[in-house]
């Protein structure tokens, strides 16, 4: 992660956070926890705000098999025109990498995704 926060403040590379983001990070009981993912969401380069088109997409990711923040993370993404979204969520990167929902973004590890930047 150290890598990808090097490149973000090189502005080599940018960071679409969401408002889906934030209310997950939110959720986190572990107050330490919450406060530094929301000093590190603080870094994005632009915040995303759903719109009914997105949680549309959403609703027909979730019937399509996707838990539904990674539903409304994928959206997002879409909606930002993202050209990666990076979790360590195997299941989400699986069912992305199967074309459920035929996703126009690239949902991969961000161990995988560093390794194959240039």
């Amino acid at each position: 992660m150290e890598r990808f926060f090097n490149l973000l403040l090189q502005k080599k590379v940018g960071w679409l956070a969401s408002e889906v983001l934030e209310a997950e990070v939110l959720n986190n009981p572990a107050s330490n926890m919450r406060r530094e993912a929301l000093k590190l969401i603080s870094l994005a380069s632009m915040r995303i705000v759903v719109t009914n088109a997105a949680f549309q997409r959403a609703d027909d990711l979730e019937h399509l098999g996707y838990g539904a923040y990674d539903a409304l993370h994928l959206a997002c993404a879409e909606q930002g025109e993202a050209d990666s979204l990076l979790t360590t969520d195997d299941r989400f990167i699986n069912r992305a990498r199967r074309g459920l929902g035929k996703p126009s973004v690239k949902v991969q590890n961000p161990v995988n995704w560093i390794t194959e930047f240039k």
